[in-house]
């Protein structure tokens, strides 16, 4: 889930418009619209009081939104433009669905993947096999399993992590699932 479907569920979780969710933060409308739009992000704060407001607990939420928090972050600290950032968190979103699909067939099986940037594209590669293909380029260990499947944001972060450190080396972003996991 995106932070933009976060602040919309958490909004539509007490059965309210952007209005009267604006209404009880004391912001303006136009400003809880720019939250579920993403051309803003809320604080942490606000979606605390939010949520204490409407009698929801906030603790459902907190760790999903302080992941988003943290990739905001690394977005502004890398200085990519919105381009980069839907690039990145496009590629995040298909690379964290391909894992959590593998994960689902092969249960407990193993506690992370590896991503290899390995002849100019993204693969993953092995599931609770460290080795690495010679001429990696970059790897790196996604955990998936502890004590159960990671929720997906998550699992997205670490990807995001990968992605950023690839663009930082000037390597392509192209991905494709690997053909020993496609099955």
């Amino acid at each position: 889930m995106e932070m933009t479907n976060l602040v919309k569920l958490i909004r539509k979780n007490a059965n309210l418009t952007q209005e009267k969710a604006a209404n009880i933060l004391d912001v303006e409308k136009r400003t809880w619209e720019r939250w579920e739009e993403g051309s803003r992000t809320p604080s942490i704060q606000n979606m605390e009081l939010f949520c204490i407001k409407t009698n929801q607990n906030f603790d459902d939420y907190k760790d999903e939104f302080e992941t988003y928090l943290e990739i905001n972050k690394l977005f502004s600290e890398h200085k990519f433009d919105k381009e980069k950032i839907l690039l990145i968190t496009d590629i995040a979103e298909k690379i964290t669905k391909d894992i959590l699909k593998e994960s689902e067939k092969r249960r407990a099986n193993a506690e992370f993947c590896k991503l290899e940037h390995f002849k100019n594209e993204i693969l993953i590669t092995r599931w609770g096999d460290r080795a690495i293909y010679a001429g990696t380029k970059i790897d790196a260990n996604i955990r998936t399993w502890y004590n159960f499947l990671l929720e997906d944001f998550l699992i997205k972060k670490q990807v995001i992590n990968y992605l950023i450190e690839c663009d930082s080396k000037n390597l392509s972003l192209n991905y494709n699932i690997s053909e020993e996991n496609a099955s």
